[in-house]
Order: C-alpha cells, then sequence, then structure tokens
C-alpha cells in the first residue's frame, strides 16, 4: 500500500486533537482494507473556495471548513453500500464492526462539520468536512 498526502500549509482544523486523530485512523484503515491486492491511499486536506460544488452537491459555507478527501483505489462501493455508509453496524467486511466510518460520521458531526462518500473511478471518496480554526 502507498500512502500519498497532499495539505495546503498553514491549515488548522477546530477539532479535539483524539477524536480527529480516531477519525484519521479509521478511514485510512478502511481504505487499506478496500484493497487486499495494495493500491494507493490519497489523501487530501485544503480549504474550498465559496460555492465550491461536489458530486454530492453544495454545501453552505463551506469555505469555513477544512475539507479532508481520502479517496483509494479499492473495489468501489455498491450503490446500497454508498446509502449505509455511515450507519452503525453495518459493514461489507468479513471481519468488521461497521462502527469505523459511523464513528468519522459522528466524530465530524459533533464538531459542527459532516462527512459524504461519493463514488471514485477508481475506488471509493470520503469527505469529511471540520470547522478550519
Amino acid at each position: 500500500h502507498k500512502l500519498v498526502v497532499e495539505t495546503q500549509a498553514p491549515l488548522r482544523i477546530a477539532a479535539d486533537q483524539h477524536q480527529l486523530h480516531q477519525a484519521f485512523i479509521n478511514l485510512i484503515l478502511n481504505a487499506r482494507d478496500a484493497m487486499p491486492e495494495g493500491g494507493v491511499i490519497m489523501l487530501r486536506v485544503s480549504r474550498e473556495r465559496p460555492g465550491a460544488k461536489f458530486t454530492f452537491g453544495e454545501l453552505p459555507h463551506v469555505e469555513r471548513f477544512a475539507h479532508l478527501v481520502i479517496e483509494d483505489t479499492g473495489m468501489g462501493m455498491t450503490a446500497e453500500t454508498l446509502d449505509r455508509i455511515f450507519e452503525p453496524l453495518f459493514t461489507t467486511k468479513k471481519s468488521g464492526t461497521g462502527l469505523g466510518l459511523s464513528i468519522v460520521h459522528g466524530i465530524a458531526s459533533a464538531h459542527g462539520g459532516w462527512a459524504e462518500v461519493s463514488p471514485s473511478e477508481t475506488g471509493a471518496r470520503l469527505s469529511v468536512f471540520f470547522p478550519a480554526a
């Protein structure tokens, strides 16, 4: 597995350090598990311009948030999986708990942010928005 990280500097996130760590770990492990034969995990953190559009729609005041994107070159997700990805206890893994992405969603929400998922040409793309400091 290869991890590629891109970030705008300086960019600060207004979030609890331990919860942010948990969210990053869950996202990276989930991406790794989606690539049993190996692949690339791309992690980007940026600040979006006002009115930025995404495959999942336009978000209000997106410029006030740090936008974390994690994308993998794994096997992708079915439409059912995309619809249920943040549900607690939902998993497609044989040994998964179904908690990782629901925890990420909960952490983002608790900080006034949100999480979105969209299909990718090469696997899956998750976007998590945290208030920028």
